[in-house]
């Protein structure tokens, strides 16, 4: 997530953006994961469950603003293709090609106001 007002860029959980001067913190339970962290007076909680019927992944970010003026903020969201579920499973069954890069096309993602808590 990208704080506007002020520049910044920090996520809930450390990765992938590894910053070592953000705090983070990571709960664990039964089907689930929840990461917690700031980013100035911007709370951020990811809570990541897997259903057990479905095999897929939901995500759910709850940002709180703390402070007395509204926020500005563009939020980015980060995957990971996984190919095996431990290296071993692929290793040699994976077959690798390369091809010539063409020019990525990213969406553009409109950005959000976030209204001190407790102010709508």
């Amino acid at each position: 997530m990208v704080d506007l007002a002020t520049d910044t860029c920090g996520g809930p959980a450390f990765a992938p953006l590894r910053r070592g001067d953000i705090p983070h913190r990571v709960e664990f339970a039964p089907g689930q994961a929840r990461f917690v962290s700031t980013l100035g007076e911007l709370d951020l909680d990811l809570t990541v469950c897997v259903p057990p019927d479905v095999p897929a992944q939901l995500r759910l970010l709850r940002i709180a603003n703390h402070d007395a003026a509204p926020r500005r903020c563009q939020v980015v969201a980060c995957f990971e293709w996984v190919l095996a579920e431990l290296p071993a499973d692929g290793r040699g069954r994976l077959e690798l090609q390369q091809r010539k890069r063409k020019a990525l096309s990213m969406p553009v993602i409109p950005t959000i106001c976030l209204c001190p808590v407790g102010r709508l």
